[in-house]
């Protein structure tokens, strides 16, 4: 995934990807991720994540059999991945992307 050319110059930017599009990864490979809070809800469960010391949120509509200070392994595709300017908070499109 490259940087789109809006990007800042220094290339720092804020990755972003929706809760429902982080994946638990079943054994091997993925991101490692640790456990940090577990909310049951009536539609599913949230899991409150640490990955490379940031928060990051998944929500499935399955109850799966984890717990906090476990470590999942996720995986998000690239193409939900969404980039973000850290100075202005404003999404940063590709050039094929049509503004919202």
């Amino acid at each position: 995934m490259g940087l789109p050319a809006n990007a800042p110059a220094d290339g720092a930017v804020i990755l972003g990807a929706r809760p429902e599009r982080v994946m638990l990864h079943g054994g091997e490979g993925g991101l490692a991720a640790r456990v940090d809070l577990i909310e049951p809800t009536g539609l599913g469960t949230v899991a409150h994540l640490e990955l490379y010391g940031q928060s990051l949120k998944l929500f499935t509509t399955e109850r799966p059999q984890i717990a906090a200070g476990d470590t999942v392994h996720i995986r998000i595709d690239p193409a939900d991945i969404r980039l973000f300017d850290p100075n202005s908070g404003e999404r940063l499109r590709a050039a094929h992307e049509a503004p919202i």
